[in-house]
């Protein structure tokens, strides 16, 4: 099985660090990755800011230096840059994931606290609940468990939390697939 992978990006820093994870997803599963841009003025100049694939690519050692475009294709990945206008990044976003859909979303989230989280929630969250897709968060200002510098992994443990929706069978199968007998922990929350 072939896994989909979307990034949606605002281009903070906060995306780089979750783009490592989702370019690091792709290679390993020889999957697919989206990476989407929205804002509302999704012009031209908005290509220089996407992270770059094969620099970071070559970068981790998986692609020599001064590789050609074409490279990354034969890597047996399939990686696609999106950008669009739009005032409303959960709005496009799912409207984008109705047209491609996504197993697994990836991106960055921003904590706020307080009375921030009251004005202004996190769109992170909307897009995940709005979406109803398995997300994998990365939080603004944590290391997570890809290094963007060198692309390796630093994962001792895994906590799925599972519940009815959605299906956590996918992420069992690559559980099993890619710890390789290493620990997890599960856990199961019913709120029925």
């Amino acid at each position: 099985m072939s896994w989909r992978f979307l990034h949606p990006t605002d281009f903070s820093e906060a995306s780089e660090v979750a783009f490592a994870h989702a370019l690091k997803l792709t290679v390993l599963t020889g999957g697919e990755l989206r990476i989407l841009h929205v804002a509302p003025d999704a012009g031209g100049s908005g290509w220089k800011h996407f992270p770059g694939v094969r620099e970071a690519l070559e970068r981790w050692g998986v692609l020599p230096v001064g590789s050609p475009p074409s490279a990354v294709a034969g890597l047996g990945v399939d990686i696609e840059k999106v950008q669009t206008a739009g005032a409303d990044p959960v709005a496009h976003t799912a409207e984008f994931l109705r047209r491609h859909p996504a197993d697994v979303i990836v991106m960055a989230t921003h904590p706020r606290d307080g009375l921030a989280a009251w004005r202004q929630p996190s769109v992170a969250a909307a897009i995940s609940q709005h979406a109803g897709e398995i997300a994998l968060f990365v939080p603004e200002g944590a290391a997570g468990f890809v290094s963007p510098d060198t692309g390796a992994l630093d994962l001792r443990r895994i906590l799925i939390p599972v519940d009815h929706e959605p299906a956590p069978q996918p992420v069992q199968r690559s559980e099993r697939d890619h710890t390789q007998g290493d620990p997890v922990d599960r856990g199961h929350s019913s709120f029925s």
